[in-house]
């Protein structure tokens, strides 16, 4: 798949699950007047589903970039809750889907356009990250105004915010699709509570993919855990 093609009627039989092999999706919805929001990305070894993604909200399931798609069929996916490893996976995946979209919820109501970013690039960090060699590289395919419809922004305001952070030298973007984490202590304190670092941790990934999530959120996978501010 390319950027912007989209996966027909994806939850019309609402039993099909698809894995991401490489790439990313992103889950939106086009209001009557224009408007886009964007609900959730996925990366690789993550599952689409209806049953975990929403499947009674009309959204559209579209490439962010250059993507490749495993379909599990129905009768795969009948198989797997036989399987007590797939079953588990299944259910620890539901569950940090409802604890992201608590702290989605947060994000877009009480943090300010720094932290929002902030919080977001700890949440790409930690499902797509790829080698920890000069900073931790991971993937970042989606565009400015895909971040802001992620995140409630303007896409202006998206841009200045990833300017200062490569002026100060967080962060840095080498090439397209790509960014690599300078300063993580420097990200993490931009960041006003320390449950993101439960939430967000992902659930162990099938299928493979470019990202890994083996490790813990530490001194392992390259961000330590400094000292924090309070919640507001």
């Amino acid at each position: 798949m390319r950027r912007g093609d989209c996966v027909d009627r994806w939850n019309a039989d609402g039993e099909s699950y698809w894995t991401v092999t490489e790439g990313a999706m992103m889950f939106l919805v086009l209001l009557p007047d224009g408007r886009r929001h964007i609900a959730f990305f996925r990366f690789p070894g993550e599952l689409l589903c209806p049953q975990l993604d929403g499947g009674f909200v009309d959204y559209t399931l579209q490439a962010v970039c250059d993507t490749k798609l495993c379909r599990v069929g129905s009768l795969s996916v009948s198989q797997a809750s036989l399987n007590g490893a797939q079953a588990d996976h299944i259910l620890d995946t539901a569950c940090t889907r409802i604890a992201r979209a608590g702290l989605h919820s947060l994000v877009l109501g009480r943090l300010t356009a720094p932290e929002r970013i902030a919080t977001f690039l700890i949440d790409v960090i930690l499902r797509s990250r790829l080698q920890m060699e000069d900073g931790v590289e991971f993937l970042l395919p989606m565009n400015r105004e895909d971040i802001a419809d992620y995140l409630g922004l303007n896409s202006e305001t998206v841009s200045r915010i990833f300017t200062r952070l490569r002026k100060v030298g967080v962060l840095a973007l080498p090439r397209p699709g790509r960014a690599i984490l300078r300063d993580a202590r420097a990200l993490l304190e931009m960041i006003p509570f320390e449950a993101v670092e439960q939430t967000l941790m992902p659930a162990p990934r099938i299928g493979g993919g470019q990202g890994s999530s083996n490790g813990e959120f530490g001194e392992e996978n390259g961000i330590d855990r400094p000292g924090r501010r309070g919640a507001h």
